[in-house]
């Protein structure tokens, strides 16, 4: 993701992750996942990457979710059962 500002969505989504008290390993494995995944979401509805702005891609931070729980079979849990260790089965709250 080389847009302007995309750095700064992930870094307030990795510190959205800190501030729910995951830890910070934990929080980069997810945010990173989720963020790509976004942008993923968003580059698929608007056809082309370089047709998106960085503003777009926030708006699908919810179908990233969805979708990775859906895709890996996934358990949502909290931040207290999140280690970075099974982090492959840790999800935002």
């Amino acid at each position: 993701m080389n847009k302007i500002n995309a750095p700064a969505l992930l870094t307030g989504l990795l510190l959205a992750l800190l501030s729910q008290g995951y830890a910070p390993e934990a929080a980069a494995l997810i945010g990173v996942h989720l963020h790509g995944a976004a942008a993923d979401c968003a580059t698929a509805q608007h056809g082309h990457p370089t047709a998106l702005i960085a503003s777009d891609i926030p708006k699908f931070f919810g179908q990233a979710i969805q979708l990775t729980v859906e895709n890996f079979q996934l358990s949502i849990v909290s931040p207290q059962n999140c280690s970075a260790a099974a982090c492959s089965a840790c999800l935002v709250v």
